[in-house]
């Protein structure tokens, strides 16, 4: 019988409410359709911090890294993985 798990596609760094905090994008679990959204986000005072984290764990499961600026725009994003799957959720940088 199939586990029902969900794994990171991407892991968001974003500012908000004064604090830097690391929100990850999963796959749908076996058996479902959507694709999840974590429900504890972590948090950094710092973007370089978060960053550092968020790379790290981003490599280790094969995932991408999205990096928001202050405002909320993507300023850079770094794939760790091969799959069809990411280039379909995140434009690639032109």
């Amino acid at each position: 019988m199939a586990k029902n798990t969900t794994k990171a596609l991407a892991y968001h760094v974003s500012h908000s409410k004064d604090k830097w905090v690391i929100r990850t994008l999963g796959q749908p679990s076996v058996g479902r359709s959507t694709v999840t959204a974590s429900a504890s986000p972590h948090f950094y005072s710092t973007q370089l911090e978060a960053v550092r984290v968020a790379r790290a764990e981003a490599k280790k499961s094969g995932a991408s890294l999205v990096i928001h600026g202050l405002d909320g725009r993507i300023v850079d994003v770094d794939r760790y993985r091969d799959r069809p799957l990411a280039s379909k959720l995140i434009p690639a940088r032109q």
